[in-house]
């Protein structure tokens, strides 16, 4: 996905207001036990549960 003030590219590398980012999924909805901080153990969806009790939506 790319994120632009120009709606039509070619994008410039140097430019500071255009964002680039990569969405991907390899595993279903809820399958990804990745872990936010080795410290903490929690997988990212448990952290998600978490913050959303505390208010974040």
């Amino acid at each position: 996905m790319v994120v632009s003030k120009n709606k039509e590219g070619p994008f410039r590398k140097d430019d500071a207001d255009t964002l680039v980012g990569v969405i991907a999924r390899s595993a279903g909805v809820w399958d990804n036990d990745k872990t936010v901080c080795s410290c903490s153990g929690k997988s990212v969806w448990q952290e998600r549960q978490e913050q959303v009790a505390q208010g974040m939506s």
